[in-house]
Formats: C-alpha cells, sequence, structure tokens
C-alpha cells in the first residue's frame, strides 16, 4: 500500500471518527424532536441501500453459503447425508451450533454496520433541519409587523426543527413576544367592535376585519344596484342584497371595506376575485355581472343564489349520506377542474364558501383569495392566506399553491361530509400545524359504511406532498361519478 493511499484511508477514519463523536453529541437534541429524527432516518440513503440489500440477500443466498463453507471445513458423514434426503434438513445436528454462530455473528455485524451508517447521517440531518430552522427565523422575524400571526406559525416551525437549546430559547422568547402582540391587537379590535358595531354570526375566520355599513336607509350604487338588506359579512367587507333597476333582477352585492380601499393589497385581491368570477362560467360557480367603483368605494355584483352553505347543514357535526357526499363531491370536483382549466386556484375552499340551493346543485363562491396563473405576483411569497382547517401543508407554510392545493381543501371538505368531524381539530396554530406534521385517522374507521375506494381517496387527496396527491380534479371527479352511480 502506498503512502497516498494510507494518507487518504486515515484521513478517511479520522473524518469518520469525528462525525461519529459529532453525532453522538448532537444524539440527545435529536431525540427530543421527532421531525430531525425522521429526517436522520428518511436521509440515509447509504444506510436505507445496505438494509434494503441485506434483507434480499442474507435470508437466501448468505446463509447457504456460509452453510457450505461449513460443510467443507466439517463434511457431513453418509448418514448424515441420508438423513438430510429424507428429512428435509439443511444441515446435520451436529453442525448446528456453528451454522448459528456464523448466522448470528453475519446478522449482528450487518445490523452493526446499518446502525453505524444511520448514526453518522444524524449531524447531515442536525445540519439540514437547523439550516431550515434559521431560515423559518428569518422569515418571522421580516413578517412580525406585517403578520403577526405568520410569524407565530413560523417560529413555532423553526422551535421544532432547531435542536440547540440555546437557540431554543432565542425562539421561544420571540414567539412568546410575537403572541403578547398579537393579543394586544386581538384585544384592541375586539374593544373596538363593542364600541362601534355588532359583528355578524357569518363573519368569515379568514381574515379579521372591521368594515363600516352603508347606510340602514335605502341607498342606490352607481345609480343602478338599490341596497334592500345586508346579507352578511365576509373576509374583507359586506355583501348586501340589492336590486338591479335596469334588469329588474336581484344580485347579490359584495362590499369591500371602505377603510380597505387604502390598502392596494386588498384592492388587488378584491379585482382578483372579479376577475377570477369573470372567466369562471360554470353552473356550479357564483356567476359575476358587474365591478364597480364609485365615490371612493368598490363593489362586485355578482349572482344572487336561494339557498344555505353547505357549512350550516354541518354545523352540527352530523355526516351527510353517502348519495349526499358523493354528488355535492363530484360537483365540487367539476367545478374547481374547469376553474383549474381557466388558470384559476380558488384557495380557500371550505363548507362557508360552497351554497346547496334548494335543488340540490351547489355554487361555489368566495375566490376573495383565488389566484391568477397569469397574475401570481400578486401574492407575496411566504404570506399565508386561507382558513386554518382547510389549509394545505404548503400554503400553511407560505409556499405558492397550485391546483394540489383545492384537492386538499375538498379531500378535508369530504373527509368533513362524510365522518361528520374535521380530519384536525384545536386553535388555528394547532391545527396548521398538525396539517403539517399529522396523519389523519382514516374516514372509514369513523364511519364504517365509508367503501375503500372513497376512504383511500380522501386520504390520497390529504397526503402532505402535492406530488402524492390525485393528479387532477378530473381523476376525482371520475371516482365520485363511479360511486355516485353504484348508489343510484
Amino acid at each position: 500500500m502506498n503512502s497516498w493511499t494510507s494518507d487518504r484511508l486515515t484521513a478517511t477514519a479520522v473524518l469518520t471518527l469525528n462525525k461519529a463523536r459529532s453525532a453522538a453529541i448532537l444524539l440527545p437534541g435529536m431525540i427530543r424532536k421527532p421531525v430531525v429524527a425522521r429526517r436522520c432516518l428518511f436521509g440515509a440513503r447509504l444506510a436505507q441501500i445496505v438494509l434494503l440489500v441485506s434483507l434480499l440477500t442474507m435470508p437466501t443466498l448468505i446463509p447457504e453459503f456460509f452453510d457450505a463453507l461449513t460443510d467443507k471445513l466439517s463434511p457431513p458423514t453418509a448418514t448424515e447425508n441420508f438423513q438430510r434426503f429424507f428429512k428435509g434438513l439443511q444441515h446435520s445436528p451436529n453442525l448446528d451450533f456453528y451454522q448459528v454462530i456464523i448466522r448470528t455473528t453475519l446478522w449482528g455485524g450487518t445490523g452493526l454496520v446499518i446502525l453505524f451508517l444511520f448514526w453518522l447521517n444524524i449531524p447531515r440531518a442536525v445540519k439540514e433541519s437547523q439550516s431550515l430552522s434559521d431560515e423559518n427565523e428569518k422569515q418571522a422575524d421580516e413578517l412580525i409587523n406585517i403578520d403577526p400571526a405568520q410569524s407565530v406559525i413560523l417560529y413555532q416551525s423553526a422551535i421544532t426543527m432547531t435542536v440547540d437549546p440555546e437557540k431554543e430559547t432565542v425562539l421561544r422568547t420571540k414567539l412568546e413576544q410575537v403572541k403578547s402582540q398579537a393579543n394586544t391587537q386581538k384585544k384592541e379590535i375586539s374593544e373596538t367592535r363593542i364600541a362601534n358595531q355588532r359583528i355578524s354570526e357569518t363573519a368569515s375566520e379568514t381574515v379579521v376585519v372591521i368594515p363600516e355599513s352603508v347606510s340602514e336607509t335605502t341607498q342606490v350604487i352607481n345609480n343602478r344596484y338599490r341596497i334592500k338588506h345586508e346579507l352578511g359579512r365576509g373576509a374583507m367587507g359586506f355583501v348586501y342584497v340589492a336590486h338591479d333597476t335596469t334588469l329588474e333582477r336581484d344580485v347579490a352585492l359584495k362590499q369591500l371595506a371602505p377603510h380597505l380601499t387604502q390598502d392596494h393589497q386588498f384592492v388587488m385581491r378584491f379585482q382578483r376575485e372579479a376577475k377570477a368570477l369573470a372567466k369562471l362560467s360554470h353552473p356550479n360557480i357564483v356567476q359575476i355581472f358587474d365591478y364597480l367603483e364609485t365615490e371612493g368605494r368598490i363593489w362586485i355584483a355578482m349572482e344572487l343564489v336561494d339557498g344555505i352553505e353547505l357549512a350550516e347543514r354541518l354545523s352540527k357535526h352530523e355526516r351527510l349520506t353517502l348519495e349526499e357526499c358523493y354528488s355535492l363531491g363530484l360537483q365540487m370536483s367539476q367545478a374547481l377542474g374547469f376553474a383549474h382549466s381557466q388558470g384559476v386556484v380558488h384557495r380557500d375552499l371550505k363548507p362557508a364558501n360552497v351554497l346547496i340551493s334548494k335543488n340540490g346543485s351547489i355554487k361555489i363562491m368566495d375566490f376573495g383569495l383565488a389566484k391568477l396563473s397569469q397574475s401570481s405576483s400578486l401574492t407575496q411569497v411566504g404570506t399565508i392566506m386561507g382558513s386554518a382547517a382547510y389549509m394545505s401543508p404548503e400554503q400553511a407554510t407560505g409556499k405558492d399553491c397550485d391546483d394540489k392545493t383545492d384537492i386538499y381543501a375538498l379531500g378535508v371538505v369530504l373527509y368533513f361530509m362524510t365522518t361528520g368531524k374535521l380530519p384536525f381539530i384545536g386553535d388555528a396554530q394547532s391545527v396548521i400545524a398538525q396539517h403539517l406534521t399529522q396523519v389523519p385517522l382514516a374516514p372509514q374507521e369513523i364511519n364504517s359504511d365509508i367503501p375503500p375506494i372513497l376512504n383511500a381517496l380522501i386520504l390520497q387527496m390529504l397526503e402532505k406532498a402535492p406530488k402524492d396527491r390525485p393528479s387532477s380534479m378530473a381523476t376525482i371527479s371520475a371516482e365520485l361519478e363511479s360511486l355516485l352511480q353504484s348508489v343510484s
């Protein structure tokens, strides 16, 4: 062996020893953080390959090789060979001890090698996790004053990823400061509500706003739409029932909260809803009639649907019949599939945004968070928008969203309709954390009437990674249509 090879082997041995020592130091912290431990196990590719090869080969090829080697070292007698032939034995009784020793040594040695390879992967896994933690902390720091709620989520994620106790202490301190700030703001908002207005029970959970309503007296907007009465309050303002005096029909008139007209982002989002709906002419999507900017106020006139929200049907946490689930789910998937084909992603699908008419057909509404594929720059990267209970993992972490986001949300809606329960419950922060890390209980375990096909479909729609979900809404529609036909 030349000196270069010797030096290289020595350097490799030293490097391996240093990794092993680092792993020993990092192990206690990693054990406390299941996410980091999983990253270590899933990231140890070499260990996985060795484990797979050993499991495939050792039970068959390797033991036989050593058995044959043992037979060579200590050949069986003619009597023993005769016994093997008739009794189907692989080895003679007097060789059992040697074979047990060899096999135990072989399996034990291989197991130690595999464990050692996993062990050497600990530093890399911890480093990657710490890098993600630092990235989340940086984003949280930048969003403290812009979006405290998102900062809380990012700080919690950073805490989950770090194994450094000192770093964790710093992050927890920042988290408590942001929570305190958020609670102060919440208190101020609550006091303002009590002092100035009554909040409708239909207020959206997506964004908290304090809009100013139009006068209680009759008001005509743009010399055309006469306000009749308030219908509800949404994420960015009021919704009224109004009469279109030109076409002699009632419409739903949605007003952007006056104090938000000064906020460029909210105005753009409101305009984006109008553009999204204008692109979507589908029997299961609320139709838009007009977009108005008058006297410093912004309005959207849209189809008025005579029906109830799906949220109201599910308010008592009573599951729907399977036939209803198939029918409603099919209509939602077809509507969303059409929206996706037009380059529109809803991003806030939930029962409160689904209206059920008296004839059983549905209308999806509230595209206020919709993203147009050609206008993705309107959504700031890292901004979390949507409703916690129906939020996909990628949406919860502020990543860019596509049609797979709506597939996840529809999966949550189907889960709720078929079981009467949401897959994850708790406060908003807890629910978002569960979307990121927890696997939901199979719907079939809650409702045994759910067929295996539907059970598998819902679980696939709720996969954490977008690539693991169904390829498109068309695939989901085909499955639901087949199920509906089977019960019709």
